[in-house]
């Protein structure tokens, strides 16, 4: 599962199914997740979730998101690297 957006829903939406056995990314536009919280509290949160098993993208840039078949393809870029991550 990709969840789009890091605020505090995202947050919420991304752990609960991760709990609930899916494989979650998360992707977040800008340089930090909590984007209106103090740094300091979004790393933490950030390392949290990576010691959970939840992938984090954050500072990319959406290039477009494309259905094919079942498999939904979200392409961003990172750092000039493109890369598309696919989700049921």
């Amino acid at each position: 599962m990709t969840v789009i957006g890091s605020g505090y829903i995202g947050l919420e939406l991304g752990q609960l199914f991760h709990n609930l056995g899916a494989e979650v990314t998360l992707v977040q536009g800008s340089k930090q997740l909590l984007k209106d919280y103090d740094p300091e509290v979004s790393a933490a949160v950030e390392k949290a979730l990576h010691e959970r098993g939840i992938q984090v993208n954050i500072g990319i840039n959406y290039d477009h998101i494309v259905q094919d078949g079942g498999i939904k393809k979200l392409t961003l870029t990172k750092n000039g690297i493109q890369k598309t991550i696919e989700s049921d």
